[in-house]
C-alpha cells in the first residue's frame, strides 16, 4: 500500500498530489471515525471524477474498496490496520507538500519585492 501511495507522490504534480491526498485523507478519516456507517463506505464514482486521479482510485481499491460499476464500495467490517497506516502516510505527505508550497509562496513573495 505505501509503495502505491509513494508512486502517486512521485507521478503526480505537487498540486495534484495535495488534491488527491487530501481527498483520500477525508475518505479514510470518515471510514475510520464511522466504521459502521454505510454512507462512508460507498463512493459514487461520478462524484470522484475530476477530483481523484486514476492512481487515487487504485489506492482505494488496494485498501479494499470494490468497483461495482457506478460506485466503489468497502465491505462491512473493520477497515484494518492498513487503513490507519495509509491515512498516517497521507497525513505526512500532505503536510510535507503543504510546507513545500508555503516555502515556494514565500520565495515568490520575496522575489516580487526585489
Amino acid at each position: 500500500m505505501s509503495a502505491l501511495i509513494e508512486e502517486a507522490s512521485g507521478s503526480l504534480s505537487a498540486d495534484e498530489a495535495v488534491k488527491n491526498f487530501s481527498l483520500l485523507q477525508r475518505i479514510l478519516t470518515n471510514v475510520l471515525s464511522n466504521p459502521v456507517e454505510g454512507k462512508y463506505r460507498t463512493l459514487t464514482k461520478s462524484k470522484l471524477t475530476g477530483k481523484l486521479s486514476p492512481i487515487g482510485l487504485q489506492i482505494l481499491q488496494a485498501l479494499g474498496f470494490t468497483d461495482l460499476g457506478e460506485a466503489l464500495v468497502l465491505p462491512a467490517g473493520d477497515p484494518g490496520e492498513e487503513f490507519l497506516q495509509a491515512k498516517e502516510l497521507l497525513d505526512c505527505l500532505t503536510m510535507s507538500a503543504d510546507g513545500e508550497n508555503t516555502q515556494a509562496d514565500e520565495i515568490d513573495a520575496e522575489d516580487a519585492e526585489l
